[in-house]
């Protein structure tokens, strides 16, 4: 399916692009909670490590906040950005695609497509605050509501899947 969603994608490169620059002044890392305050210590501990990386491997800041009034990023930094996943192939362009769209963050997806984030911290990272939430409910114990847990086992199977598509693809 990965690869279909590849030779088809490769038609509309330039509006997929700009549909994934759309995340980077909306992404999920850059909009932290004041409270309550064990939630605000995850998303520093766990998106502030792909801030971070961001800042580190585009070599520009990454703003976050925790207002509700949307971000605009460096351009710079949107510059960066779209150059890189210009030079992306095919199979890791698509691959960014699908994770940005699947996480709500192109720095999670970015960070994917490098290898440096697996399918199960990205899917951390994703469903942080869904997280959260189910640790107050107890949901280790009750479980989680079914629509939820079948679109949790959902994303790790996509995400799984989009790690093996790209360890295949360096194979070639």
């Amino acid at each position: 399916q990965i690869l279909t969603t590849a030779i088809d994608k490769i038609r509309d490169r330039e509006a997929i692009t700009q549909s994934c620059m759309r995340y980077l002044d909306t992404d999920l890392v850059c909009y932290w909670a004041k409270e309550p305050e064990a939630l605000a210590k995850q998303q520093k501990e766990n998106w502030g490590r792909w801030v971070k990386w961001f800042d580190e491997h585009f070599e520009v800041p990454l703003f976050t906040t925790n207002k509700i009034e949307a971000l605009k990023q460096d351009p710079e930094a949107h510059k960066r950005v779209w150059n890189y996943i210009e030079a992306l192939d095919d199979y890791y362009f698509t691959i960014v695609h699908i994770m940005t769209s699947l996480s709500g963050s192109l720095i999670l997806a970015l960070a994917f497509s490098e290898g440096d984030i697996t399918p199960e911290e990205i899917f951390d990272a994703s469903y942080l605050e869904e997280l959260y939430r189910g640790q107050i409910y107890n949901e280790d114990v009750h479980g989680a509501a079914p629509n939820e847990e079948a679109e949790r086992e959902a994303f790790k199977r996509d995400a799984a899947a989009a790690r093996e598509f790209l360890e295949l693809a360096n194979d070639f």
